[in-house]
């Protein structure tokens, strides 16, 4: 399995399997995490898609991260 680091240099490059890598591995942590906070499983749906949307539309800027 490839670390976090090597995925977001990938997805930098425009790779979609890295991203969707990246998403799998972390789309269920962070769901329940901003559920705690928001206490709206639509509310953290939600968030999590603009997370990672925002991950990939800002993608030139990883290498910088």
């Amino acid at each position: 399995m490839e670390n976090d680091a090597y995925l977001l240099n990938r997805i930098a490059g425009g790779d979609e399997s890295a991203f969707r890598k990246l998403f799998e591995a972390h789309r269920v942590k962070l769901y329940h995490f901003l559920l705690r906070i928001t206490k709206s499983k639509v509310v953290a749906e939600e968030l999590v898609t603009d997370v990672f949307v925002k991950l990939w539309v800002r993608k030139d800027l990883l290498p910088e991260v």
